[in-house]
């Protein structure tokens, strides 16, 4: 499986990954080498796929603008991220024991 990238650049900020610890990925983000926050992400994966016959890996990717909110949030300060971290792991493994 294709894991998260460790720094990329989308919707003209740059993000570099902070930290990781299971399904979840805290990313610092940038405007123009200027600190703007953290992004907080469910790490969502599919196990491959083929699209227009050509075929997909299995792969790890964050979510999607719509899902903030969601399964995705910002955050200023680095606690508020964790806090965010730690609440969306015990919620996946709820999900997990339902």
């Amino acid at each position: 499986m294709l894991k998260l990238k460790e720094s990329f650049k989308k919707n003209g900020m740059n993000y570099k990954l902070l930290t990781r610890c299971d399904q979840i990925a805290i990313y610092e983000q940038y405007f123009e080498n200027t600190f703007v926050g953290y992004e907080v992400h469910e790490i969502q994966s599919h196990n491959g796929l083929e699209i227009a016959g050509k075929e997909i890996p299995a792969t790890e990717y964050l979510c999607s603008n719509e899902q903030f909110g969601k399964k995705a949030f910002y955050y200023k300060k680095v606690d508020d991220a964790l806090l965010k971290s730690t609440d969306l792991r015990n919620q996946i493994a709820s999900r997990k024991e339902a």
